[in-house]
C-alpha cells in the first residue's frame, strides 16, 4: 500500500489486505470506504489518540 491508500476498495481487496491497510489507515490518519460491487457499505477510519485501545486490558 505504501502508505498511498485510495480512498475506495473493493471488498475482496480489502479481505486480502487487511492487515497491511488496518495499519495504514492508523499511520496515515486517512479513511477508506469499502466497496461491494460498486456501492459502499462501510468505512475504515483511524481510532481518536485517545481511544479505548489505549484503555483496554491486557490479553494473555
Amino acid at each position: 500500500m505504501d502508505n498511498d491508500i485510495p480512498p475506495m476498495l473493493g471488498i475482496s481487496q480489502v479481505k486480502r489486505d487487511f492487515s497491511r491497510i488496518a495499519k495504514d489507515v492508523a499511520t496515515t490518519g486517512k479513511t477508506v470506504v469499502v466497496l461491494k460491487g460498486s456501492k459502499p457499505i462501510v468505512q475504515i477510519a483511524p481510532l481518536p489518540n485517545s481511544s479505548i485501545q489505549d484503555e483496554a486490558p491486557k490479553t494473555a
